[in-house]
């Protein structure tokens, strides 16, 4: 995926990335676990829906306490699918990236199974983001209970946690490129509260995010990483 020479220079140290390049990244993201499933080696377990990075920014446009006004059932049909599978009432979790104050990358991540939301911020600890908080959990919820009639969706709002297990930035700068393999590694079935990242790894993220961009394609998931996926799923091994 050719973004141009303009984007593609913020991959240089200390660059900042923006909501084109996350996009895209998430959508290479996708389309490696569309291909999982195709290849039929591996089952969709656990499945997950990449949220574009503009839904929070449009979803405080709209009312998600009025669920059923047409505006707030068009957001729902709008963003409850893209096209492809698989929808968002039939995934386990939701990748909601959100771009704080134009200038900070947080992730959240949707548990649908546990009806709870985890906020990743990748440089401050025990973070609160009251809006963007607010936004996510509205409006998921409402989403699902719209969307998800064949599921027991719970009528309570989700829990939220902010969760700091995870590896942190060093500099002000590397945020976008943290929410990107926080997601890359999760799907690897990676625990983030085992792995560790130093200012050498930066410099390779964002190399490789670069190369796949250009390539137009993630790095496929070798096979004992899917392996380590399952077994975190099934709490067995596979081998």
């Amino acid at each position: 995926m050719d973004l141009g020479h303009k984007y593609m220079q913020s991959f240089q140290p200390k660059g900042w990335l923006d909501d084109r390049i996350i996009y895209a990244y998430m959508w290479l993201l996708r389309d490696r676990e569309e291909a999982i499933v195709v290849a039929g080696v591996y089952t969709r377990m656990p499945s997950y829906y990449f949220m574009d990075q503009l839904f929070i920014e449009l979803g405080k446009k709209v009312d998600y306490s009025l669920p059923f006004s047409a505006k707030t059932m068009h957001f729902f049909l709008t963003w409850a699918s893209y096209g492809v599978d698989p929808p968002i009432n039939q995934v386990d979790y939701i990748f909601v990236p959100a771009n704080v104050n134009n200038n900070h990358w947080i992730l959240m991540v949707f548990s649908v199974k546990e009806w709870g939301m985890m906020i990743l911020d990748p440089m401050n600890y025990n973070a609160k983001y009251p809006k963007e908080e607010e936004c996510v959990v509205g409006f998921v919820g409402s989403m699902l209970r719209y969307v998800g009639k064949n599921r027991n969706v719970p009528e309570e709002e989700p829990l939220v946690h902010v969760w700091d297990a995870m590896p942190k930035q060093y500099n002000y700068l590397d945020c976008g490129v943290y929410v990107c393999k926080y997601m890359d590694y999760t799907l690897q079935g990676y625990d983030l509260a085992k792995v560790h990242w130093d200012v050498s790894d930066m410099e390779i993220f964002r190399y490789r995010i670069a190369k796949e961009l250009q390539r137009g394609m993630a790095k496929p998931i070798l096979t004992h990483s899917m392996r380590q996926r399952m077994e975190r799923v099934t709490g067995k091994s596979t081998s």
